[in-house]
């Protein structure tokens, strides 16, 4: 658990990617592109990497049969919740064909992901449920795990993107992205990978510039006396000098924080506000 700890995104991504070339995903295209993290300058971006970086692809011309594969930090835009992790690393592909069977591929991406995690996943069409019917209404559907407790835990999902985005337009374009954190919690069956990795928030703290668009964001709804609270433990919890921008809407805070807050501390203090209620 130790190596796990210690070198879980390297190894993991690492055993990830063989299996990917053992199910001969990389055959079907001619041109193969890698985007790791020092191309992105070790930036955290949202968690659409694909749309995070449409002129980076554009600038590639890679043209039809290419097959783009990206690793990078990422946050989520979303509201913080207690199911979600905050920051986390992503693995996406971008596959552009003329031809692409699509119901293939999603067969390959379950066999990749069951192997890498050694448990059964589910597909899930995001209109129609799990009725496996998917693209000609839709153009999305989530890979699914269920954990020991009973409950679905999304891995990834892809979809189908407009393929004039990246100027081919005859070609499909689909796009196939997964968190490496949310597939080592279900293969380890770990809770929260936060409590475990005691390294886990430097991972994202090695950051040397921070701007309006390298954050998390932050809503809680406050009465007068909760939003005093509020900022009251936010001085006693250190979580202060992370703080980027306070903006208040009627009842609601929107606070935005630099992304090496951890989740686990944020969720601390939404639980010492509801005690106060």
């Amino acid at each position: 658990m130790n190596l796990l700890i210690e070198n879980y995104k390297k190894r993991f991504i690492n055993d990830i990617l063989e299996i990917i070339k053992k199910e001969d995903f990389y055959t079907d295209f001619k041109r193969v592109h890698y985007i790791n993290e020092s191309n992105l300058n070790n930036k955290i971006i949202r968690s659409e990497l694909t749309l995070e970086l449409i002129d980076y692809i554009k600038k590639l011309k890679l043209g039809n049969d290419s097959l783009i594969s990206m690793v990078g930090k990422v946050k989520r835009e979303d509201e913080i919740d207690n199911i979600h992790l905050s920051v986390f690393h992503q693995l996406e592909f971008i596959m552009i064909k003329e031809d692409i069977d699509i119901y293939n591929m999603i067969d390959k991406i379950k066999n990749i992901l069951e192997k890498s995690i050694e448990k059964q996943i589910i597909i899930k069409d995001i209109k129609k449920g799990f009725e496996y019917s998917l693209l000609e209404n839709h153009n999305t559907v989530d890979f699914l795990v269920k954990l020991n407790d009973g409950t679905l835990s999304e891995l990834g999902a892809l979809s189908i993107i407009d393929n004039n985005i990246i100027n081919c337009p005859q070609s499909k374009v689909v796009v196939f992205g997964f968190g490496i954190e949310r597939l080592i919690q279900a293969k380890y069956n770990i809770s929260n990978i936060i409590k475990l990795d005691p390294n886990y928030i430097e991972r994202f703290d090695s950051i040397d510039s921070i701007d309006s668009n390298n954050k998390i964001q932050m809503n809680i709804i406050l009465d007068k006396k909760r939003e005093n609270d509020f900022l009251q433990i936010l001085s006693d919890t250190n979580i202060r000098s992370r703080i980027l921008n306070v903006k208040k809407e009627e009842n609601r805070l929107i606070i935005d924080l630099h992304p090496s807050v951890a989740l686990e501390k944020i969720l601390e203090i939404e639980r010492v506000l509801k005690k106060q209620q």
